[in-house]
């Protein structure tokens, strides 16, 4: 998500990168199997350009946020970070230990960009 939609600022790479690279994230598999076939030939036409310019970073984010892809993938991340932080919940350990898998895991999730 960060690699779409994160503020360069805050990530430390060019907004759009993960696009640029063509990587096959959950999210780029969400929107493809959400959009119609115009979207999916948008998409799949430009990822992995390396020359996508921002006006085409933006009209890919503004195509993944329309099938619903990024809050579907947001609602997917939420869920496993659940699931996990129960998994830590459930296991014995030193106090300071679970505390910083805890904290690890909401910094790694719940970071935006």
């Amino acid at each position: 998500m960060l690699g779409v939609f994160g503020d360069p600022t805050q990530t430390g790479k060019p907004a759009g990168d993960d696009l640029r690279e063509g990587k096959r994230t959950y999210l780029v598999a969400a929107a493809v199997e959400a959009s119609d076939d115009a979207g999916r030939e948008l998409l799949l036409g430009q990822l992995g350009d390396p020359g996508l310019d921002e006006d085409g970073v933006i009209r890919l984010r503004e195509l993944i946020a329309s099938t619903g892809a990024l809050a579907r993938t947001e609602e997917r991340i939420a869920t496993l970070t659940d699931t996990a932080l129960a998994a830590l919940a459930a296991v014995e350990l030193e106090t300071e230990a679970r505390q910083a898998l805890v904290d690890l895991a909401i910094a790694a999730t719940r970071r935006r960009g």
